[in-house]
């Protein structure tokens, strides 16, 4: 149709719609850049992973793929604690009763703030990993973790989806590591004093202690001890993963 009207009123009908398209260009440049932020570098390397929401929640869910079953990582809070409490008393009972587990995965009198996540489907946790952030340390570290293996107790490989999204938030936050205590079961230390720190962490050795050397693999390296951390000459050994 043809423009009815003076100059005045053309110039006036000009400018608002060049201001309306620049206001429309400027509205879809932000919703690429929350689109990218949502999305940035999110991705498992186990299995192929896949972005999606859990629309109840609006929070980020990897879903990933065991045996053919679709499952979840989902954050650790009120709704689903006495759940993920009722799997690590089940699984490992001589650990954690469920009064016991329940009150770890909630303790508030820890000088830091606890978080974890569970991986399985949303009503039936598989594994669990819980964490703690030490922000004047500029580190996260793991306070317990474990997975259901058709009934036995592990803590390996089956876990590195969590380990990973674990590891994920720390660079995240701008945390520079992640901590993690290992008992000395099946080490070259255990079972004695231990008389000459910087000697006996060159010496470390393992003894086909399968958790250690996963832990190692993953990128974890000793660094020190907690002399006498589980039991007389039971100790800890102090993991270190570096994010920088």
């Amino acid at each position: 149709g043809q423009f009815v009207g003076n100059g005045h009123d053309k110039t006036s009908f000009l400018s608002v719609m060049y201001l309306y398209l620049i206001i429309n260009d400027i509205s879809i440049y932000f919703l690429f850049l929350e689109f990218k932020r949502i999305l940035k570098g999110h991705s498992f390397v186990a299995n192929k992973g896949k972005l999606c929401y859990d629309e109840q929640h609006k929070s980020r869910i990897d879903k990933l793929k065991f045996g053919g079953i679709v499952v979840g990582i989902y954050r650790i809070n009120k709704s689903n604690v006495c759940a993920v409490a009722k799997l690590m008393s089940t699984i490992k009972p001589d650990w954690w009763d469920f009064a016991g587990a329940s009150q770890q995965l909630q303790d508030v009198s820890l000088l830091a703030n606890l978080i974890g996540w569970y991986i399985g489907e949303k009503a039936n946790p598989k594994g669990w990993i819980l964490c703690a952030e030490y922000e004047g340390y500029s580190y996260l570290t793991i306070e317990c973790l474990g997975y259901d293996e058709n009934g036995i107790f592990v803590m390996e490989e089956q876990l590195e989806p969590l380990l990973r999204q674990a590891e994920e938030h720390t660079r995240e936050k701008g945390y520079r590591n992640l901590k993690y205590v290992i008992g000395s079961t099946d080490m070259s230390c255990h079972g004695r004093p231990i008389q000459n720190y910087s000697e006996e962490l060159k010496e470390l050795k393992s003894y086909g202690r399968k958790h250690f050397d996963y832990f190692v693999q993953y990128g974890f390296s000793p660094t020190g001890f907690i002399p006498n951390c589980y039991g007389k000459n039971y100790h800890g050994i102090i993991m270190i993963k570096p994010l920088i």
